[in-house]
């Protein structure tokens, strides 16, 4: 005997009941789920089902069947379900798996279009596996390969490879008396690589703004030197400082609620009525300017202009410090990563808050990575 567990919806779902008695079908097992929707088992097949409900008001649903082919249908439903869902993950790690992005940052004068050839050129492109990338060796190549670059650094994040360059620029290197090499930071130096001159400082040594890193001259045993060119890289970490303010009491304007409004006609730049005694009324307002067509299928353009003035009110506001904390760190921590990575590559980074005045200082130390000096071309280098 052939049996269909169905789930019948509608209005009056009694009346569904009671057609199928009036059919002469057997049901078992009926359980009504809500006033709209109930469960049974009908003891007839399933076309018999779909023919008695098809044009009626009621949405006839096969739960489970006997019938050799609607169970082929079920089954055949789910396997395709779960193959689908197999399917969705193998893609999903396989797209994971894999570079899908390249980002480069940093790069002003250094073309990106000349960073991503090189990139290329190393094996390193879109859909290679992110496990065949050796970060530290592909940094190394790329510094030595892109003509300009004084550092380059890579990371991965996700499917996104992102290369980070740091420039030769004048901007990390003074002249000083003599062409020695001075720093145009404060920091510690990371470190050092002098093609000509005599070192003043080594890697974890501590420099101020205007510290010789190079000096111009090559000393010999007996203590004396002699005049040369100060040519070499110096590498080291600093810190910046950004600082947000959090007021605790804000003054906010608000519409008390009273408004008055004036409406005329504009037509080729005159209005009508033209009220020019009309005023706010109010020592502090907020206007509010709306236009629309006052004929519409009419070729005239005339205008119907309502002007409102709304009073406004200041009401001062003292806001909750702790409930926003979270989301006020973050916002500054954004902030102030943002505008490091402007200079270098961010190592660390160290927030505090502290009380001021009216509210809350958050301070973000950021700790960057990057040129101190840089190699000077000979023509640039004073004697």
């Amino acid at each position: 005997m052939r049996k269909n567990v169905v789930e019948i919806s509608g209005l009056n779902i009694d009346r569904a009941v009671r057609l199928l008695h009036k059919q002469g079908i057997r049901l078992t097992g009926v359980q009504r789920h809500s006033a709209r929707t109930v469960r049974l088992c009908a003891h007839c097949g399933s076309k018999k089902l779909v023919a008695l409900f098809k044009n009626s008001c009621y949405n006839l649903k096969i739960i489970k069947s006997s019938e050799p082919m609607v169970l082929a249908r079920s089954l055949l439903l789910r396997a395709g379900l779960f193959a689908g869902a197999l399917l969705f993950f193998a893609a999903a790690a396989l797209y994971s798996s894999g570079v899908r992005m390249i980002s480069v940052t940093g790069a002003e004068k250094l073309d990106e279009s000349v960073v991503i050839e090189q990139l290329y050129d190393l094996g390193v492109r879109p859909g290679v596996s992110k496990s065949s990338i050796d970060i530290r060796g592909l940094e190394s190549q790329l510094t030595s390969r892109l003509p300009g670059a004084a550092l380059v650094s890579v990371r991965l994040t996700g499917v996104k490879l992102t290369v980070c360059i740091v420039e030769r620029t004048d901007t990390g290197v003074i002249a000083g008396e003599g062409g020695d090499l001075v720093s145009a930071f404060e920091g510690v130096v990371t470190g050092l690589i002098v093609f000509s001159g005599t070192a003043k400082v080594q890697p974890g040594d501590k420099v101020s703004m205007g510290q010789v890193l190079i000096e111009a001259k090559l000393f010999s045993p007996d203590g004396s030197y002699t005049e040369t060119k100060a040519d070499g890289e110096v590498y080291g970490e600093r810190e910046l400082v950004y600082s947000q303010t959090f007021e605790e009491e804000v003054t906010r304007a608000y519409r008390t609620g009273e408004s008055r409004s004036r409406t005329y006609y504009r037509l080729f730049g005159s209005t009508y009525p033209a009220d020019t005694s009309f005023s706010a009324g109010y020592s502090v307002y907020e206007e509010e300017v709306n236009v629309r067509y006052a004929f519409s299928g009419m070729l005239l353009p005339v205008e119907r202009v309502t002007v409102t003035y709304h009073e406004i009110a200041y009401m001062t506001e003292r806001a909750d410090f702790e409930k926003v904390k979270k989301y006020i760190i973050e916002e500054a921590e954004s902030a102030a990563r943002a505008v490091a990575e402007e200079s270098g590559e961010v190592t660390g980074l160290v927030t505090e808050v502290n009380d001021v005045p009216g509210g809350k200082l958050i301070s973000v130390r950021v700790s960057v990575r990057g040129a101190f000096a840089v190699r000077l071309k000979s023509e640039d280098v004073q004697s």
